[in-house]
């Protein structure tokens, strides 16, 4: 694909100038548009991304290419990529807790089940736990659990959600702190784009460990 990107005299691309979406022309002997006098054309045969990641962005020809450079203060920057961090780490927690609207029956299932295994699972059954022995009678052959066995059950599921919820809470506390940190510091952009990368990897890691 040849196309012409049109620059401006800052070296700032301009997408309608240069009309790389569709290519001026195909083929090596593609000519420049017309509009030299006021714009700047120079070549470029790999595809070209149209839409910046934040509005902020200025598409530049820098060192021969086309580049994205964000032009927003470190501290702009940083308030919008801590608050994407609280955005992924929402997301998370959704996804380990489920439909929201049935955390408090998980809690009030929780809430019958431990101190009914801590008195060493006496009759009558709870409610919520006997529920839900009768209710894994479907994947049991037909014989409902044990007492004991949904409350063990309910008691490791909740474990399971409290840890995923302190990882989640732990990596979207260090990695936000992290940037006030870097902008504290009077960092580069670049770091704080490390410092989300890092996150968004490190939670990725962390949910993957939970299926």
């Amino acid at each position: 694909m040849t196309q012409h990107l049109g620059l401006t005299a800052d070296n700032r691309v301009d997408h309608v100038a240069g009309r790389i979406d569709p290519p001026d022309m195909v083929g090596p002997e593609a000519p420049p548009p017309a509009d030299t006098d006021q714009y700047t054309y120079v070549r470029w045969d790999e595809p070209v991304r149209l839409t910046a990641n934040t509005p902020t962005e200025v598409h530049r020809w820098v060192d021969g290419a086309p580049v994205w450079i964000e032009t927003a203060p470190l501290a702009v920057v940083a308030a919008r990529t801590i608050d994407a961090m609280d955005a992924e780490g929402e997301a998370a927690r959704l996804k380990v807790i489920g439909d929201p609207t049935k955390v408090l029956e998980y809690q009030l299932a929780e809430a019958q089940a431990r101190p009914y295994a801590s008195a060493g699972y006496p009759d009558p059954v709870p409610e919520c736990v006997a529920s839900w022995a009768d209710a894994k009678q479907w994947t049991n052959g037909g014989a409902p659990w044990t007492g004991q066995q949904a409350a063990d059950d309910i008691i490791t599921t909740a474990d399971r959600w409290y840890a995923a919820l302190a990882g989640i809470r732990r990596l979207r506390l260090d990695a936000k702190e992290r940037v006030r940190a870097a902008v504290a510091a009077d960092a580069q952009l670049a770091d704080v784009d490390a410092i989300a990368s890092q996150f968004s990897n490190d939670l990725s890691n962390l949910m993957k460990g939970l299926a």
